[in-house]
């Protein structure tokens, strides 16, 4: 195919092979239409071809090189989520994603073949990389022919990633030494636990039960100078600990200790482990600095707060006429009085969205200390542009004559009101025509319920609706309950008219009319997706019912599709595939239900993939009266389900035997330690550190959580293909075709599909 108009124009000639193309299979049924020349097609419709677009006068540029179409006629569309052990393929329908049946799959060059059940999956497990080419997957039914490339842009990425990875156990390493800062010459004590993590989909943590012998490490100062070394031997619970005296002439800065572990196994990840703290000289400050509130009480809008801040010489007297730099920041937040955190206080954030809800000012002031070495600044909480809590951050920053720079924080909290509202559900989502049931209490700052107040709520449904071009969830059918509250909690009824997303707000005044509000969203099944042009992936919207699970629990996710019907594939992950599963979607919405086990500690994936048909935009095609075309549509959407290793915690209580003593005493500190399930612990080993706290200040230096060592959250460790992701529709809007590849210019790839 040559395009005379611009023959030195790669990128028309690109363009032109597109729109050919892409109609070229509608040509049978629409008499008149152009096709590209040197197309062939079986009688059957289905085939597959290779073109060649080049410029009739080549340029000088030796770049300038032909694009090359890969065409295909196919009713097949494909997806594949592969891990590192297996690719599982689903075959189905190119017009409305009926899942196909006896679809024969193979993947090459491996040669992996295996045949899709009733619902179009197929479990094709990986082999071992003989080389590191890309592969591609080939459905077979009947005369039809449907190929998914691992990589459609494998003019540039030569490395493909099908094929079986084995994963070795990995070592898990909590590490920590008692102080985080020294001077040369002083004492370093390090204290360690080394843990065997399996990493496959079942994989768990657990004992190293022998497989670790000893433990190498190496001490290496700021330049990298070895300072000391030895060898550790783990014991019995994998712990091992080291006190090493560090040179008196050490290089200053960030000391590294190497640890290597010699195992009996050579199937082991991550073998080292580095761990770090700092060598300092440092010397007393010649001042300190100190910030204060000087308001007493509560504070509320319309009043306002006195902050102080004194510099003074430890050698005595203050810091006279000095610049005093103060900033002021003030941050929305959120306030749960005590005791109440199974009721929502303002405004509610989906947890499993990465989303926030932030409104920052910041202010600056200078002045200057008077002769004691203080000054004052006065803020005044004028209003609030919600009625909700803000935190304020007030810093000031003081500076010498030898400009040593001090600075000091204090915050405050100011509160919208002196009464709080919060807001219940039992459920997230509901079905469609349930009532959505909404509980609310009123509470002073100490989580004191107040009878007598007026709550005032009301609940709208926030419809898809296009303003200025966008599409913007909007506010319609308001629904108002007005009730007072008691010395329980108050409830107020709605009815869920549609499916979709409800705003529930309930509002209060206290005796001085300063007002407070909270914010909660809740589902009901059945509501719709903004609208989507061309064929690209949209998301599915997935809604658990609870933040944390425990085993034995059964997740409950709503999925909202932005079409349907849609036929749908629900892969759980964990370190890769664990299970997938097929189910149908004849409305909006679909309850998917999801028992937790055990063995998925700490996190578990679910991934949803949606394939179907949905209506095609037609602002510019004239098509008969009543008919309706339709076009491909896939989505996708995932959520992380928290599953916390709360069975798996120890609970450690240290209780010295005197509160206070002099320099030199002893003392005894008992320890006692008890399962989650409140049972006593024997012959656990325990690690007691005691350490000056005035040094422990100087790095805010705390102490992990060894759960959060230990248990990290698990990666979904999988990877998704669609051939839908590259379906083009052709630009007179009949037939549609995929558009593979690097753009015009470039060798690319091409499929093209009979559906309409």
């Amino acid at each position: 195919v040559r395009d005379p108009q611009s023959p030195d124009d790669g990128g028309n000639a690109a363009r032109l092979c597109r729109r050919r193309l892409a109609s070229g299979a509608g040509a049978e049924r629409h008499p008149g239409r152009h096709r590209a020349q040197g197309e062939r097609r079986p009688a059957d419709g289905f085939g597959q071809a290779l073109v060649t677009v080049e410029s009739i006068t080549p340029a000088s540029d030796r770049n300038n090189r032909a694009l090359l179409c890969w065409v295909q006629s196919t009713q097949i569309g494909l997806d594949a989520f592969v891990d590192n052990d297996q690719l599982v393929g689903w075959a189905n329908s190119l017009v409305d994603g009926t899942p196909l049946g006896d679809v024969k799959m193979e993947i090459l060059p491996a040669n992996v073949s295996g045949t899709t059940g009733p619902d179009g999956l197929a479990s094709l497990p990986l082999k071992l990389a003989s080389d590191s080419s890309n592969s591609v997957l080939v459905a077979r039914r009947g005369n039809d022919v449907a190929i998914l490339p691992e990589n459609p842009l494998g003019w540039w990425r030569q490395n493909g990633s099908w094929h079986k990875k084995p994963q070795p156990d990995e070592l898990l390493w909590y590490v920590f030494d008692d102080r985080q800062l020294y001077r040369p010459g002083e004492e370093v004590h390090i204290k360690g636990w080394i843990r065997r993590m399996g990493t496959g989909t079942g994989g768990d943590v657990g004992p190293l039960n022998g497989a670790i012998k000893t433990v190498n490490y190496v001490i290496e100062d700021a330049q990298e100078n070895e300072v000391k070394g030895g060898v550790l031997t783990p014991n019995a619970f994998g712990g091992f600990d080291v006190a090493v005296k560090l040179p008196a002439n050490m290089n200053l800065g960030p000391a590294t200790v190497k640890f290597k572990a010699g195992s009996t196994m050579k199937a082991f990840n991550e073998k080292d482990f580095e761990h770090y703290f700092e060598v300092q000289e440092f010397r007393r400050p010649e001042f300190e600095v100190t910030a204060k509130n000087e308001t007493a009480g509560p504070i509320f809008v319309g009043n306002h707060a006195d902050f102080s801040v004194a510099a003074s010489y430890f050698a005595g007297g203050g810091l006279a006429n000095t610049e005093v730099e103060w900033r002021v920041i003030a941050v929305s937040t959120n306030f749960t009085p005590p005791n109440r955190d199974d009721y929502t206080f303002g405004k509610w954030i989906p947890w499993w969205k990465d989303e926030s809800d932030v409104d920052e000012d910041t202010g600056t002031f200078t002045g200057r200390t008077d002769a004691s070495g203080k000054h004052r600044l006065r803020v005044d909480f004028d209003s609030m542009k919600q009625p909700r809590p803000s935190m304020f951050m007030v810093e000031a920053s003081i500076e010498d004559v030898n400009r040593q720079s001090w600075n000091s924080q204090v915050s405050l909290l100011v509160h919208p009101a002196s009464l709080y509202v919060g807001l219940k559900s039992e459920k997230v989502f509901v079905q469609a025509g349930e009532p959505l049931v909404v509980r609310s209490i009123v509470t002073d700052l100490d989580g004191k319920a107040i009878a007598n107040q007026e709550v005032k709520m009301n609940a709208v449904f926030l419809d898809w609706k296009q303003v200025e071009g966008e599409w913007k969830e909007v506010e319609s059918d308001r629904q108002d309950c007005v009730v007072h509250s008691t010395n329980d909690a108050v409830t107020c009824t709605f009815t869920s008219k549609a499916g979709g997303r409800y705003r529930i707000t309930a509002a209060i005044q206290d005796a001085n009319g300063r007002a407070n509000e909270s914010e909660l969203s809740l589902w009901v099944a059945g509501g719709k997706q903004p609208p989507n042009r061309g064929v690209e992936k949209t998301e599915v919207e997935l809604i658990p019912d609870r933040k944390e699970y425990k085993a034995g629990d059964t997740a409950q996710i709503l999925v909202q599709s932005p079409f349907y019907p849609a036929e749908a594939t629900m892969t759980l992950r964990r370190s890769g595939i664990v299970r997938a599963q097929r189910f149908r979607m004849d409305g909006p919405t679909y309850t998917l239900s999801v028992p937790i086990e055990e063995a998925w500690t700490p996190n578990a994936h679910v991934q949803v993939a949606l394939v179907g048909a949905e209506a095609r935009e037609t602002q510019t095609l004239q098509f008969n009266a009543g008919t309706e075309r339709r076009k491909p549509a896939f989505a996708s959407g995932e959520i992380n389900l928290s599953i916390p290793p709360l069975s798996r915690r120890l609970n450690v209580i240290a209780t010295p035997r005197e509160k206070s003593l002099e320099p030199a005493a002893s003392t005894v500190i008992d320890v006692e330690v008890k399962d989650a399930g409140g049972k006593r612990v024997g012959n656990s080993e325990v690690a007691v550190v005691v350490v000056d706290e005035s040094v422990l200040a100087l790095t805010d230096y705390k102490l992990s959580d060894p759960l959060s060592i230990f248990y990290t959250e698990r990666e979904a460790s999988a990877a998704d293909f669609h051939s839908r992701a590259h379906l083009q529709i052709s630009d007179d809007g009949v037939g549609f075709g995929f558009g593979y590849g690097p753009g015009a210019g470039g060798g690319g790839y091409m499929d093209r599909a009979t559906a309409t």
